[in-house]
């Protein structure tokens, strides 16, 4: 089976394209490990693409530097790993408490909802404001950020 590709290249302008893929690339570009200046531009609980469990989603950007405008994204899954363990949420609540809006002991999980309230209300605070992470990678090339 063939494809006509003509509807394709008439619909479609391939200058355009190739012009927002370079876009897409520069957006896109892995940062280095080492320390950045960033705010949030996003926090919210979604389900993994993968698995629909659920995760939080963490969205920043940096705001100084070489790597100014480029985003940092951090998801934590926030259900058990396979050892029963869950590091994930153990991590998202770390990396919340270390934000330093709210003391650390009322940073917790009381369920789903409450911690989405929990979130909107740590974007309402943080709203704008500049802080230091240090990112780091994996062996597996995961990124790890941690708020400095």
């Amino acid at each position: 089976m063939s494809i006509d590709f003509s509807k394709w290249e008439e619909e479609f302008d391939v200058n355009e394209m190739k012009k927002s893929e370079k876009e897409a690339a520069e957006t896109l570009q892995t940062l280095p490990d080492g320390e950045y200046t960033v705010k949030i531009k996003a926090i919210e609980i979604k389900a993994a693409k993968s698995s629909g469990k659920p995760m939080l989603a963490v969205d920043l950007v940096v705001t100084e530097g070489t790597y100014k405008k480029k985003h940092i994204f951090q998801n934590y899954m926030l259900t058990p790993a396979q050892d029963g363990r869950n590091y994930g949420l153990h991590n998202a609540l770390t990396f919340l408490r270390d934000l330093d809006v709210y003391d650390r002991s009322e940073v917790e999980f009381n369920g789903f909802a409450d911690f989405s309230d929990l979130i909107a209300d740590i974007m309402e605070e943080m709203d704008n404001q500049t802080f230091e992470i240090n990112m780091t990678s994996n062996a597996k090339g995961y990124s790890n950020i941690k708020v400095i």
